[in-house]
């Protein structure tokens, strides 16, 4: 059976268009960054104590060191089911997600534990002496790790 070309034209067009969005989206990303980056440091540091911010920041950093339990599995699993949806094979969807799901569900865990544990330390690690501050942190932080679990 002989290729379409108008199918092919089409393929190529549309991946040349996709490649140009993800650009686009991604350059905007960087130029969002660094603008809110730039813009929001004096708002902050208006209505925030200057050893409170520090604070956040320091800690900011902390839960990212958390996420590094994340191999990137939602990935891995999206390739999967995928790749099964495309070949038919419905079983095959149904393990991979339920896999995907109990993995993540571990990680989740994970997180969770770990940052609960590190959220009662986190204002002596970062060396906060108001009282009132380090628990604001801690409450702050806690709520960081429940959003990225």
């Amino acid at each position: 059976m002989a290729e379409n070309p108008d199918t092919t034209v089409m393929t190529k067009r549309s991946r040349k268009k996709a490649t140009l969005w993800h650009l686009v989206f991604s350059y905007s990303t960087i130029v969002y960054a660094v603008v809110s980056g730039l813009l929001m440091v004096p708002l902050y540091l208006k209505y925030i104590p200057i050893e409170l911010y520090g604070a956040w920041l320091a800690t900011g950093n902390i839960v990212n060191w958390l996420l590094v339990v994340d191999p990137g599995i939602s990935t891995v699993v999206m390739q999967r089911v995928g790749k099964s949806y495309g070949a038919d094979d419905r079983s095959e969807v149904g393990e991979y997600a339920a896999g995907g799901l109990l993995i993540t569900g571990v990680i989740v865990l994970v997180v969770l534990v770990a940052g609960l544990v590190c959220a009662s330390q986190v204002g002596s690690w970062v060396n906060l002496t108001d009282l009132a501050l380090a628990t604001e942190l801690e409450s702050n932080f806690k709520i960081a790790v429940f959003a990225s679990a």
